[in-house]
């Protein structure tokens, strides 16, 4: 009978993992310490950065800005060259249902949805990313309403993976580490 595919991977996972420190060069010690990272630790950091901003627009475009501060976003988080700082949960959520008002009021009234484009994940730790693209605007029937870059700052928290600030930039404009 041949062993499961995933058998193998897991036996080799578990021999590495109980490889002494010790075995370790010091190069590795110390780039560990100094916190470098893995391409592993980099994809999955990566991963989680992406899904948490997409879980904010699925929630944004749904209206649904309650699940904001207790799922997407670190409280408090920052609006950068704004000068706006948004401190509570109940702040938060009133803050971009105001957001969310302006955009059907001043754009579209048949606005639907914002799309998120990656552009760019710069990978700073194994707890903080920034992440550059282009939101993207629709309404009702898949037409554009409004076309921007933004760049978010992304983190692991106790709670886990959060938005601590992001920027409006130009959709020409490309974060790369």
């Amino acid at each position: 009978m041949t062993p499961h595919p995933l058998a193998a991977a897991s036996a080799f996972l578990l021999a590495i993992a109980a490889v002494p420190v010790a075995a370790q060069s010091a190069a590795e010690r110390v780039d560990h310490i100094r916190g470098v990272v893995s391409l592993n630790e980099a994809a999955i950091v990566r991963a989680e950065a992406i899904h948490t901003v997409e879980k904010y627009y699925e929630y944004f475009s749904t209206n649904q800005m309650d699940r904001l501060p207790q799922e997407t976003h670190h409280v408090p988080w920052v609006f950068l060259g704004t000068g706006v700082f948004t401190m509570t949960a109940e702040e938060t959520a009133r803050n971009y249902r105001a957001r969310r008002q302006m955009v059907v009021d001043t754009m579209d009234r048949d606005y639907q949805r914002s799309t998120y484009s990656v552009s760019s994940v710069c990978v700073l730790s194994r707890s903080a990313a920034i992440l550059s693209g282009v939101n993207t605007r629709t309404n009702s029937t898949g037409g554009i309403v409004s076309v921007e870059g933004v760049a978010y700052i992304v983190m692991k928290a106790p709670q886990g993976w959060r938005i601590v600030a992001f920027s409006e930039i130009t959709p020409e404009k490309v974060i790369a580490c």
